[in-house]
Order: structure tokens, then C-alpha cells, then sequence
């Protein structure tokens, strides 16, 4: 492989790895969003509860949940291509780069594993 072959795949790696890192990034906020939600549903519930004196007294309470695990399988499309302008006579070439994730669906499973599915 010659020396410009191996920089540009290099490149192309890096490229990827800080796609791939940024949408792991995002779905790491989501998930943590999602958590937080079902946090504050199940706290607004328990409030409702406790301020109704039949239910406490039948001893219910707020279901708290939890995403123990999630298994993430993710299929990306990845597109590379070149642009060349000129510019005050000098030509340069710019590398444009996507990665894009495809479309992402989720299910749980009896033992309560979010599963991440792409399409």
C-alpha cells in the first residue's frame, strides 16, 4: 500500500471512528433522557398516590424502571466523495465525508434487555 493510500485510509478511519463516537455520544444522552423520564413519571405517580389515602392504605406504590442493559447493533452508510475548486488560480481539493445511521428501532425483551435494532 503505497504512503498516499495508507494516509487516506487512515483518514477514512478517523473519519468514521468521530462519526460513529458522536452517534454513540447522542444515543448515550437519549438513553439517559429516557431513564430520567421514566424516573420522573414513576415520582409523579407515587405524589398521586400518596395523596390519595384508599391507595396508600392498600399499601400501593410507584413502579420505578430501569434499562439493566441494551445491546446496540447499528448499520451505518458510509459515502466519500471529492470536491475541487479553484480559487485565486489554486486548486484545492476537499474531501466530503457522511455517516449516516440507518434507521434505528428498539424492542425489550422478557429479561428487560433494550434492544436496538437498525433497519
Amino acid at each position: 500500500m503505497s504512503d498516499k493510500d495508507q494516509s487516506r485510509a487512515d483518514e477514512i478511519h478517523e473519519q468514521f471512528i468521530s462519526g460513529l463516537s458522536e452517534i454513540l455520544i447522542q444515543l448515550k444522552k437519549d438513553l439517559y433522557m429516557a431513564q430520567h423520564e421514566l424516573d420522573v413519571h414513576a415520582d409523579e405517580t407515587q405524589k398521586e398516590i400518596l395523596r390519595s389515602r384508599m391507595l396508600t392504605e392498600y399499601g400501593i406504590t410507584s413502579q420505578y424502571y430501569s434499562m439493566p442493559e441494551i445491546e446496540l447493533e447499528v448499520k451505518m452508510e458510509y459515502s466519500s466523495h471529492e470536491e475541487k475548486t479553484i480559487v485565486d488560480g489554486k486548486e484545492t481539493i476537499i474531501m466530503k465525508t457522511r455517516l449516516i445511521p440507518s434507521g434505528i428501532l428498539t424492542e425489550k425483551n422478557k429479561e428487560g434487555v433494550v434492544r436496538v435494532h437498525t433497519s
